[in-house]
């Protein structure tokens, strides 16, 4: 699992996208949703983002989500950290007890 940044140091007004390469192993063997969280240093949570919901019966193989997030807006200047978590389908990413897994996390910097 990987996930990428156009870019991790940015500007208010530049334009964020993120994309995650995903291969899915069997052991989730119930649908899953993933979700990008988005932390800033003092561990605050930005809403989370709905990312990509997998059907997973065995096993799939690689796949690859895209989110462009836009120009980022009302930022603080700071670094920022941009995970994927994956939670039972329907779960709530913000309940650890709902989350599988913490996928992968990149972090940026605000400038």
């Amino acid at each position: 699992m990987t996930l990428s940044l156009n870019q991790t140091t940015v500007s208010n007004g530049d334009d964020l996208i993120a994309s995650a390469h995903i291969h899915v192993k069997a052991h989730f063997a119930n649908p899953v949703d993933g979700y990008l969280v988005l932390q800033d240093a003092s561990g605050s949570v930005y809403p989370v983002i709905s990312y990509v919901s997998v059907n997973v019966e065995s096993e799939s193989g690689d796949f690859t989500r895209v989110k462009d997030f836009g120009a980022v807006t009302g930022l603080s200047p700071g670094i920022y950290t941009l995970g994927l978590v994956v939670v039972r389908a329907g779960g709530d990413p913000q309940l650890i007890t709902d989350r599988l897994s913490n996928l992968a996390s990149i972090s940026f910097t605000v400038q």
